[in-house]
């Protein structure tokens, strides 16, 4: 076994599994990618991996493309994706519709052209992040109506306390190709309370309220959305900056046109460990597909291992180690054991 390990790790959550390189064995090669798809208003942070102490080389590339969106937010939505201060949990009077377990949001949503909605953002939070709930596309405003149902999803109900927000994004991909005419953007959580961004946005279709089959009533206020489509645009109106930043360095990506920019340096990590953060800061929503990929490349320090890789005990081998030693000494134990 000799050379260098490379590994490559694509669309992955980072939060969930990243890379802990802390013992250098050989040099380490590996490539993280990010999509933000739409860009929403904060600080979006993604832990990349464990970087061990020394030398690392990386390579930054970021893609912005412009799209087409169906968009109902309103002008506070920065405001309302902040946490919660101290113990101020739960709603934010005048920008949600508050909903028990039977209640659907319903919201119409008018598509001019054809095209297929790449990405599906709502908003909401409740007091228990333990249940799932539903979003639908369907043509029918009816939610036991399944057989209009053109595509659904399932997610976990954001928590409406500290460290998430009081309307946390709730990010979708359908992949659903639909036709000009009017859809309905459903949404469920069956627990007792459960909020969702809703507030006036003049020239707007309501939203309506139903419980089960039946229309209770149509609200005074919008579900805030955002359904990003396939379909290219040459500009945006968005008037600030995003901004991409790793271990010190920034790139400055202006949205209102499509946009490649690429950044390599060498870093130095001077402790012992240090995470790899990449944060994407933007004060506004962009309306646009930001592909965002890491390279990182840490020397190795140790000459190749030259042993053959079945005599060297693996983290996974440990309980088969075990249970073989715990064997031996078995039938060692009975050889010795005196005759009756």
């Amino acid at each position: 076994m000799s050379g260098e390990l490379s590994v490559t790790i694509s669309n992955y959550m980072p939060a969930d599994s990243p890379p802990i390189p802390l013992i250098k064995f050989h040099s380490l090669n590996y490539t993280a990618t990010e999509t933000l798809l739409p860009i929403t208003p904060g600080s979006h942070q993604y832990s990349l991996a464990l970087l061990p102490e020394g030398p690392v080389k990386v390579s930054v590339s970021v893609d912005y493309t412009p799209l087409q969106t169906i968009e109902y937010v309103t002008s506070d939505l920065p405001q309302v994706l902040q946490q919660p201060q101290g113990a101020a949990c739960g709603t934010l009077p005048g920008y949600f519709a508050l909903l028990n377990s039977s209640e659907y949001l319903v919201q119409p949503v008018t598509v001019n052209e054809t095209a297929t909605i790449e990405s599906l953002t709502v908003f909401g939070s409740g007091p228990n992040n333990l249940v799932s709930g539903q979003v639908v596309i369907s043509r029918s405003p009816v939610p036991t109506n399944t057989s209009g149902y053109l595509w659904s999803a399932g997610f976990g109900e954001p928590w409406w306390c500290e460290p998430h927000s009081w309307a946390t994004p709730i990010v979708t991909s359908p992949k659903a190709k639909l036709e000009p005419g009017t859809y309905y953007v459903i949404l469920h959580m069956p627990t007792t309370p459960w909020q969702a961004l809703c507030t006036y946005i003049p020239g707007a279709p309501k939203a309506l309220l139903y419980n089960g089959s039946a229309l209770v009533k149509q609200l005074n206020c919008t579900m805030n959305l955002i359904a990003v489509t396939n379909r290219p645009a040459s500009s945006t109106n968005v008037s600030s900056n995003i901004t991409v930043s790793l271990l010190g360095r920034t790139i400055t990506i202006s949205p209102q046109r499509p946009t490649q920019q690429a950044l390599a340096f060498d870093a130095n990590v001077t402790q012992r460990a240090a995470w790899e953060t990449l944060v994407v800061n933007a004060s506004e929503t962009v309306p646009g597909n930001l592909t965002i990929r890491v390279n990182t490349y840490v020397p190795g320090e140790y000459p190749p291992i030259r042993v053959p890789w079945y005599l060297i005990p693996a983290y996974g081998n440990i309980p088969a180690y075990a249970l073989l030693a715990l064997a031996i000494a078995f039938l060692a134990a009975r050889g010795r054991r005196p005759a009756d």
